[in-house]
């Protein structure tokens, strides 16, 4: 009646704060109230009855249409790709697995040539792992070689298990006529979607009816050009993973079991009591092997005493400036009184020329996972792990566009001006954003950069204030993706370097340099770049400072110096390193340093000084249980973050070296990421790289055994009285 329906009227202003849902199209709004206020959704219909009987008659002829199930990687993709393909016109329900929920919508299916009613879902990830066999595991235990022969199966993950994800997958794909699968578009995503046609099979007995969907971003537009391009899965590109999961196995546990068994007890005795295991990893190891390598270049290092001679003179107009010595330095120390004699005997120095140079700082290209990760172990102080996992929240949350990818080129068809355009509300760098877009009408994505045939570079997909994005890590990821995109479009950093060029004596020359800024370019988007370049902006030098004009002496200088060594291995360095070595993928590359890290091989500190570590970085726990102690306080984090090898895993590269350097060094790694590459592109059998590399690595594990007894006085303590004990210290072995 008219006293309900006012009720309802009333509940419904106050849950939206205001009557704007009056006199619109009731259909838009009750679409936008079903996406984002379920309610207020629910107060909506009962006002409109006819919505609500339209919606079940929907329902109903639903039912006789073909269903097709569409399977993502993670709950919260499936929820996103399931609005923007129903334009929020969906029914949710749950199913066998209480993680993975089902979202029911009607639309148009390209490959049935009709409406159909699409279903939904995801899984957690893998749903299987690999394993050895039982019986075979059993028997490799006191001789771990037999591992290199031994069978594998895939096992259901335990956390598979407990969600009943294949119970919940089967339910679903009984009646279904078309699959279509909508999983990370790298070749773990495709991994996991030869698992689900697994799970699948009996269902969908040929590949006729099942598809993949490819997508970079979580956008409406991605994915209904995903849904109307689909292709079929790449069972290469899922083969390459099974490949690369087997030799890992086999050669990582057969070496595992075989350090541990030997060099367990001592290890416990000399480094750390609460040792569990000791691990060797094809990829771990090589990048433990970069750690060491600096470190024996510190220990190698011998300091040099050095001078570097300078003037300060009286320019006109300026007053003292300085000059540097045009050679920058002697290590002869004669050569350096030699110097500092005839400056200080000469009262003036004599110009004798000017010199300009234009100098350009490129615009960077689009922003690859490799350079997101040293990015953010630089300037923001976070590990590759850390940096992944904030950016795949904020990929899922429709932030970014997908965060794996070792793409520089924007794609010829990426809409820049579409993006920009998104960012030119931003209130930190719309105003840089709007500017491009307004000398720029027919802006076209830059042509430089290397297109490695996967993702398109990552970029911001959503505009995000501050307090829209809630945790500070992800902020920062997003404020660093967000600028990087706005700098790749703008122009390169132009400046012009000045020298002026004084004589003391014959042959004894000075130089003054300042910098005048002719374009600032990108920098406008990223600031700090031209505070890291450190330039002389101090102005120009008057006409008075021309050739033959005498400038007065105001001071020497000749301070003695020493050669410093180089610091312990930034970690954005290593994974530079582990990228041009090909250890690891740009998926992968984080875990390897984490590895690392958590098998207690490497330590990550602050910055060094004089060859020893700085102080230890804490860890994620570390700091969490300092912030929940201390909520106020305020945790100052070291400036950079640096692998400092600890005695174990100096130890452990040291036999490594001595029995097969090959073993550690980055060398068959890399040759075995390319055959694993030549299985992706259809080049190269899986069976053949598993064969090949499994019998090198055979070899090699034969001959280690043979000749391990003669490096275990690496791993055995130190007898009573003959020193004091290296344990958990960074330098003593």
């Amino acid at each position: 009646d008219a006293e309900d329906e006012g009720d309802a009227r009333g509940q419904l202003a106050a849950a939206l704060g205001g009557s704007w849902f009056e006199g619109g199209d009731p259909r838009q709004i009750e679409r936008e109230l079903q996406r984002s206020n379920k309610y207020a959704h629910y107060l909506f219909l009962s006002l409109h009855p006819q919505l609500a009987a339209s919606r079940l008659q929907q329902d109903d002829s639903a039912d006789s249409l073909p269903r097709v199930l569409m399977v993502a990687e993670k709950p919260s993709v499936a929820k996103m790709i399931a609005e923007h393909l129903s334009n929020g016109r969906m029914r949710w329900r749950k199913g066998v697995s209480r993680a993975c929920q089902i979202y029911e919508f009607v639309a148009w299916f390209p490959p049935a040539g009709q409406r159909c009613r699409f279903q939904q879902t995801s899984v957690v990830g893998h749903v299987f792992g690999l394993d050895f066999n039982k019986k075979d595991s059993r028997e490799a235990w006191n001789d771990p070689s037999i591992l290199f022969d031994a069978r594998t199966e895939k096992t259901l993950e335990d956390t598979t298990a407990k969600l009943k994800v294949v119970e919940h997958l089967q339910e679903l794909a009984d009646g279904a006529e078309y699959l279509v699968l909508w999983l990370d578009c790298d070749r773990e995503g495709e991994n996991i979607a030869f698992e689900v046609i697994g799970i699948c099979r009996d269902n969908f007995p040929t590949d006729e009816n099942i598809y993949r969907a490819q997508f970079s971003a979580l956008t409406e537009p991605e994915m209904r050009r995903a849904l109307n391009t689909l292709v079929r899965p790449n069972k290469h590109m899922s083969m390459a993973v099974d490949a690369r999961q087997e030799l890992d196995l086999k050669i990582g546990v057969s070496f595992t079991r075989l350090l541990t068994h030997q060099l367990l007890e001592s290890c416990r005795e000399k480094f750390y009591r609460d040792l569990r295991v000791i691990s060797y990893g094809p990829c771990q190891t090589p990048t433990l092997w970069f750690c060491v390598q600096r470190h024996g270049e510190i220990r190698a290092f011998e300091p040099q005493p050095f001078w570097t001679p300078s003037l300060a003179l009286d320019a006109p107009g300026r007053g003292r400036l300085d000059f540097a010595w045009a050679e920058g330095r002697t290590f002869d120390p004669a050569r350096a009184r030699e110097v500092e004699h005839a400056c200080r005997q000469a009262g003036h120095a004599v110009v004798v020329g000017r010199e300009t140079e234009a100098r350009r700082v490129p615009r960077p290209p689009g922003l690859n996972t490799v350079q997101l990760l040293k990015a953010a172990s630089t300037a923001m102080g976070m590990s590759p792990t850390a940096a992944m996992k904030a950016a795949e929240h904020l990929y899922t949350s429709g932030y970014i566009s997908y965060p794996r990818t070792e793409s520089t080129k924007y794609p010829a068809t990426f809409d820049v001006a579409a993006a920009l355009r998104e960012q030119s509300w931003h209130p930190n760098w719309g105003r840089t954003a709007g500017y491009i877009l307004q000398h720029n009408p027919n802006l076209r994505p830059p042509t430089q950069g290397h297109d490695a045939g996967d993702h398109p570079p990552i970029t911001p997909v959503r505009c995000a204030p501050r307090g829209e994005i809630a945790k500070g890590k992800e902020w920062k990821l997003y404020d660093y993706i967000a600028r990087h995109f706005i700098a790749s479009l703008m122009d390169d950093f132009q400046y012009t370097q000045h020298t002026l060029a004084v004589d003391v004596a014959p042959g004894l020359r000075f130089q003054h340099v300042w910098h005048t800024v002719d374009e600032r370019g990108f920098f406008f988007a990223m600031p700090w770049r031209e505070r890291d370049l450190q330039l002389n902006e101090a102005g120009e030098l008057g006409g008075r400072a021309a050739p033959g004009a005498r400038l007065r002496v105001l001071g020497v200088s000749n301070p003695e110096d020493w050669t410093q060594p180089p610091d312990y291995l930034r970690e954005s360095e290593l994974i530079e390193l582990m990228d041009r070595h090909g250890i690891g993928t740009d998926a992968s590359i984080p875990q390897h340093v984490q590895n690392v890290v958590d098998r207690r091989y490497a330590q990550v500190c602050g910055p060094g000084s004089g060859g020893r570590p700085g102080q230890p970085v804490p860890t994620e726990e570390q700091l969490y249980r300092m912030r929940r102690k201390n909520p106020g306080a305020r945790i100052e984090l070291p400036a950079s973050r640096h692998m400092v090898p600890t005695g174990l895993g100096l130890a452990l590269i040291a036999a490594y070296d001595s029995v097969d350097r090959e073993l550690c060094e980055p060398g068959v790694r890399a040759f075995m990421e390319q055959q694993v590459a030549r299985i992706a592109d259809g080049s190269q059998s899986q069976q053949e790289v598993l064969s090949h590399n499994l019998g090198l690595f055979h070899r090699k594990f034969l001959g280690f055994r043979d000749q391990l007894a003669s490096v275990a006085q690496l791993f055995r303590p130190r007898a009573a009285g003959g020193g004091r004990s290296f344990r958990d210290h960074h330098l003593s072995w």
